[in-house]
């Protein structure tokens, strides 16, 4: 049923009609206005639905506007939360992510996507972003020691030193001296990265000579682990058999392999 807008409400809506005919090319501006028409309802007075609205305005299927309006609600949580407007998303790609988002985790989610890739945040980074904001992974102390398990990183399987937490956002310092940022949820206090992706992730990243060196003696040192914690498996399995003489020769020289 069509109603009846107000004057004020009538010039409200055909401003916003306007910033959408004379910038269809803005995506903020345009998904900034039609956020405002969806969500005081200034459609109602011509049509029977918002997707009719739409459909009708962009000459697009009803999907396209509520993606516009979506978008435009999240430009106007991003302002409230103090981002400038240079700053504000400026694509379709990197606003879906974040849409699904409560207000407060899309300003964190967009925080975090800067820092990660201070030049232009791709929808990928948004993405990760958004899952160390849900994911909520315990703060890391400075001065501490942790494992890259991000498996897009060069520095994957690497230890790093913590040396600043911004949010879900770790700064922290690589083997060779550089400080590089990552998501709280892609770094470890505990787990072993796979050997294998260590691998792949150190031929991918393409170091030079002494860099190889030390990345091969990195991916030993974790194949070395691996063997000690199987060792000790066998000797703890294999020591209720110590009355066998085999079995004693076998443990003692297992032992002698790990000092």
């Amino acid at each position: 049923m069509l109603t009846i807008l107000s004057q004020s409400q009538q010039k409200h809506r055909a401003e916003l009609e306007r910033i959408i005919d004379e910038h269809i090319h803005n995506f903020i501006r345009v998904a900034a206005a039609l956020a405002t028409i969806k969500q005081e309802r200034l459609w109602t007075s011509t049509h029977d639905s918002f997707e009719l609205f739409c459909k009708e305005k962009f000459d697009k299927c009803k999907s396209y506007g509520y993606e516009l309006a979506a978008a435009g609600e999240v430009v106007a949580n991003l302002i409230q939360a103090g981002v400038s407007e240079r700053e504000l998303p400026s694509a379709a790609s990197q606003m879906r992510p974040l849409t699904k988002l409560s207000a407060q985790e899309q300003a964190e989610t967009w925080d975090a996507a800067q820092v990660i890739a201070p030049h232009s945040p791709t929808a990928a980074h948004v993405v990760r972003a958004a899952e160390a904001v849900k994911a909520k992974a315990p703060a890391f102390e400075l001065g501490k020691r942790v494992t890259v398990l991000d498996e897009n990183s060069a520095h994957y399987g690497q230890p790093v030193e913590v040396v600043e937490v911004q949010g879900v956002v770790v700064q922290a310092k690589t083997e060779t001296g550089q400080t590089v940022p990552f998501l709280s949820n892609e770094l470890s206090r505990g787990a072993k990265p796979s050997i294998e992706k260590v691998s792949a992730a150190q031929k991918a990243s393409k170091p030079n000579p002494v860099e190889n060196l030390a990345a091969e003696l990195e991916v030993e040192k974790l194949r070395c682990e691996a063997l000690e914690e199987r060792l000790e498996e066998a000797i703890a399995l294999l020591a209720q058999f110590q009355t066998h003489p085999g079995v004693v020769d076998w443990i003692a020289s297992a032992q002698a392999l790990m000092a």
